[in-house]
């Protein structure tokens, strides 16, 4: 299972409105938005198609996309105005996403969560 943690946007560290395609997709837990990537490709943006939806002015309409291969997840910007950031890294291509990895679009943040690299360290014990 993999997800992004949105968890602040803009200079008063707001969090951001965020809606996405389809409502088992995304949720609220402890004042942090979470948006379920496990299935992608998931779009990011200002605008009502993508399925990350972010209010952020600085947010392009079609900012960023990432794209999950087998368990891999890959992040693209989309010709944004403002930029993708990968742990303060302005993103020139495609880049391969780490648990943990910092991603900024606009003034909001997300973290990057890939659970089955904490399977694979600590084992499954269900």
């Amino acid at each position: 299972m993999a997800y992004l943690e949105i968890t602040r946007s803009g200079t008063m560290g707001l969090i951001p409105t965020v809606a996405t395609a389809a409502s088992d997709h995304s949720h609220q837990r402890g004042g942090v938005e979470r948006a379920n990537l496990d299935g992608g490709p998931a779009s990011v943006g200002r605008h009502v198609h993508n399925l990350i939806v972010l209010n952020d002015q600085d947010v392009s309409r079609h900012h960023c996309i990432i794209d999950q291969e087998g368990s891999a997840f890959t992040l693209r910007d989309l010709e944004s105005h403002n930029g993708t950031r990968v742990n303060g890294a302005i993103l020139e291509e495609p880049t391969r996403l780490h648990d943990g990895d910092i991603i900024t679009v606009g003034q909001t943040v997300m973290k990057f969560i890939d659970r089955s690299v904490w399977k694979r360290v600590i084992g499954d014990r269900t």
